[in-house]
């Protein structure tokens, strides 16, 4: 089973490797260490996350896959697999 991630904040590192090969605000990509270990990536399993918490990503999918007037939720993609 694949899981993939969602970039849910800016990097704001200074200038560096990493830096050059960011990606934007809900990008999404299958399971990697870095992701897992990382908190600017959130697991896509659908759950509802703080809109206060996350405003960039908010801003990004809005409550395109639920939420209310508090929250959001994350594109639930767990399971899915490339092809």
């Amino acid at each position: 089973m694949h899981h993939y991630y969602i970039k849910a904040k800016a990097t704001k590192l200074p200038y560096s490797r990493q830096e050059a090969i960011d990606v934007g605000i809900g990008a999404i990509y299958p399971s990697i260490a870095l992701f897992t270990r990382n908190a600017e990536w959130l697991k896509c399993d659908g759950k509802a996350i703080l809109i206060t918490e996350f405003p960039e990503l908010f801003l990004v999918i809005g409550s395109r896959f639920g939420g209310n007037d508090t929250t959001f939720n994350l594109p639930d993609i767990k399971g899915t697999g490339h092809r």
